[in-house]
């Protein structure tokens, strides 16, 4: 499998999120996958991150730490990972922002022979990777995916499991899944 690539991109405020997609990049390296690891910057103004002491802490971390999904990631990568919380609206301009670039990958020929998973963060992190819940996000997220010719790998369940454990179990199968799907275009 050496060769194959996974874009991890996440949206955290508190690192809920942040620590599930760190799990699955994790787990894609384990497979042999080279990483991106992306996050969808926060547009918040500082009235309201100062309204919850982690969100300024972790904006300044994270800004710190991680860059923006670039334009170069779509061609670059075989399959995508994006980890999103389940209360992510899917009005918010950072999400807004994302699925834009990936129509604009499309349009561009770039996601052809791309695999994808979406991880939904919980509320609660005993609640695991709960896609069971009303969530308009991941709904829209979806929807576009499977416009896109995306092969959507679907999710895992099991809410017994720690969800970091989950989100690297998935990360590794988004990279062997993806392998396969570059060893059968490779054949052709």
């Amino acid at each position: 499998m050496p060769g194959v690539n996974i874009l991890v991109t996440f949206w955290s405020r508190t690192g809920r999120t942040e620590k599930l997609a760190l799990a699955a990049a994790l787990g894609a390296v384990q497979a042999k996958a080279n990483i991106r690891l992306r996050w969808l910057r926060e547009t918040l103004d500082d009235r309201e991150l100062d309204s919850v002491p982690e969100w300024q802490e972790n904006r300044k971390r994270m800004s710190r730490d991680y860059v923006a999904p670039r334009e170069d990631d779509y061609p670059w990568a075989d399959g995508m990972l994006i980890a999103i919380p389940a209360s992510l609206s899917p009005a918010a301009s950072e999400f807004k922002t994302y699925l834009h670039g990936l129509a604009a990958a499309y349009r561009n020929g770039k996601l052809r022979a791309k695999a994808a998973r979406l991880i939904v963060s919980s509320p609660t992190p005993s609640e695991g990777n709960n896609f069971e819940r009303d969530n308009t996000a991941a709904s829209a997220l979806i929807d576009l995916l499977s416009g896109l010719s995306v092969t959507a790998v679907p999710p895992e369940s099991g809410p017994s499991v720690d969800p970091v454990e989950l989100a690297r179990l998935e990360g590794r199968q988004l990279a062997e899944f993806s392998s396969r799907i570059c060893s059968d275009q490779s054949g052709k």
